[in-house]
């Protein structure tokens, strides 16, 4: 694998990362907000449940970008994933 093969895949596997972070982020903060809206009494806000959100949304968008960088491995090219 050359170099600039390299970069490419660097490149598309934290395209995928920050995008999945971005859209669970919002996804996550959507169904809190509405938790504490429909269920305001029951509905507690912690640091520690944050920490846990931060830490499983990072941990589910490195997931994701990992089966992309497998794809790539197994010879799939990620550049002709583009449509037909």
């Amino acid at each position: 694998m050359c170099y600039s093969t390299k970069i490419i895949l660097v490149y598309f596997v934290f395209q995928g990362v920050s995008v999945s972070v971005s859209v669970l982020t919002l996804s996550v903060i959507s169904i809190e907000r509405w938790y504490a809206i429909c269920h305001p009494l029951a509905f507690k806000s912690t640091i520690t449940r944050a920490r846990v959100m931060i830490i499983l949304i990072w941990l589910v968008a490195l997931g994701k970008s990992n089966m992309s960088f497998f794809d790539h491995r197994r010879g799939i090219s990620l550049v002709d994933m583009g449509p037909q």
